[in-house]
Order: structure tokens, then sequence, then C-alpha cells
């Protein structure tokens, strides 16, 4: 699958800030095209695009991928490949 770009964008509705997909973006301002993000939020951004794209066994999948990083690997190698990772659109892009 083709990378995709992350960024962070301001929902118009409820003001807050979230990770999301510069090409499926279209409720509000992009805030940052180069978002510096934690490895929790790219988890959440994974699972909330399974979660909308009816990958439902991957759904929840990205969460507990990142606790098993954390017990093997530092919070920057996790990080790094959960980005891999969300840039394909999460697990799913992998198929």
């Amino acid at each position: 699958m083709k990378k995709k770009k992350i960024v962070l964008v301001k929902d118009e509705f409820d003001g807050e800030s979230r990770l999301d997909f510069l090409d499926e973006y279209n409720k509000g301002d992009v805030v940052d095209r180069s978002p510096k993000c934690n490895l929790e939020d790219l988890a959440d951004l994974c699972d909330h695009q399974a979660e909308n794209a009816n990958y439902h066994e991957f759904n929840g999948v990205h969460k507990e991928l990142a606790k098993v990083m954390l017990k093997q690997i530092d919070r920057d190698q996790a990080t790094a490949i959960m980005w891999a990772i969300a840039e394909r659109g999460g697990l799913m892009g992998f198929e």
C-alpha cells in the first residue's frame, strides 16, 4: 500500500486536535503537517482506521502491539515501527 501522510488536525466541530491522514481528512484545519507523535496516538490512529474500514479483526490490535513492543524494545524504536505501520493505514495495509 502507498504510504499515507499523517497530519495533526483540529476538528471544526469539537475543536480537538488529533492525528489523521491528509488525503482522508476534510473537516477542519490541518494544524501540523509534520507532527511529532507518541506511540499511543499512532496506535489509536491505526485502530480508528481499522474500525472505519470495517476491519474488525484489526480493531484494538495496534494498541496491544504497542504494549508488547514496549516490553521488548525502547519507546523510540516502538514509535518508529508504529509510525511505519500507520503510514500504511495500519496493519491492514500489509495484506
